[in-house]
């Protein structure tokens, strides 16, 4: 009798051994994996303030400034560039929409 419950106490002890290297085994995997993301997420974090960096620096208003100066060409409206709101009344009344007149403008300012 003594020889069984000596035999079942050490396959239960056995077992408890192995169910906790294998649990032990998982935890450690676990915890590489863990380490790899956190490692990865801290990059992830650094390019992120790198770039918000870049954005503002990019931004700069004196900078778009120059940049619309240079490529964009922008000229104030004029008075001539509106419809006046008659002739939209005209149109609404006739069913018709609205002109809309597309004008080319060079880069001397001309019509």
């Amino acid at each position: 009798m003594k020889n069984i419950v000596l035999t079942i106490w050490i396959v239960a002890g056995t077992a408890c051994a192995l169910f906790l290297f294998q649990v032990k085994q998982e935890v450690q995997e676990l915890e590489r994996q863990l380490a790899t993301l956190n490692t990865g997420i801290e990059k992830d974090e650094e390019a992120i303030r790198v770039l918000e960096a870049e954005w503002s620096y990019l931004n700069r208003p004196d900078r778009l400034q120059q940049l619309s100066e240079k490529y964009l060409r922008l000229e104030p409206l004029g008075a001539e560039r509106f419809s006046p709101v008659s002739s939209i009344n005209e149109n609404l009344e006739n069913g018709e929409p609205a002109p809309f007149r597309l004008r080319q403008i060079t880069s001397a300012g001309e019509n």
